[in-house]
């Protein structure tokens, strides 16, 4: 699979993530204690925006409902609860690539 440019590695504050829709897949990327993390845009839940959710200890908490999900690993940690999609990513020259395949 082939990496895709989507934002500038500048552009990606802590707090501020960055959203893209690439290949027919909405992406997030998100920066967290100094560390770049993309995954899936929407919760498989009930489709809550995840660039809008908030990461504590490593948890990134959907807004709408409450679902959580490991940052490191896309694993949802809810009981019973579907896995987020991490994607690999790499910054060359400034800019971040994904490739949309699951880390």
């Amino acid at each position: 699979m082939a990496f895709h440019a989507i934002a500038r590695e500048a552009d990606v504050l802590p707090g501020r993530p960055v959203v893209a829709f690439v290949e027919g897949v909405d992406v997030a990327v998100l920066r967290v204690d100094g560390q770049l993390y993309a995954f899936d845009r929407f919760c498989p839940h009930a489709r809550g925006d995840l660039s809008d959710g908030e990461v504590i200890d490593g948890m990134l908490t959907c807004p709408d409902h409450g679902w959580y999900f490991d940052i490191e690993t896309g694993r949802c940690l809810k009981k019973n609860g579907t896995d987020i999609r991490r994607f690999p990513l790499r910054v060359v020259d400034g800019q971040i690539e994904v490739e949309l395949r699951p880390a």
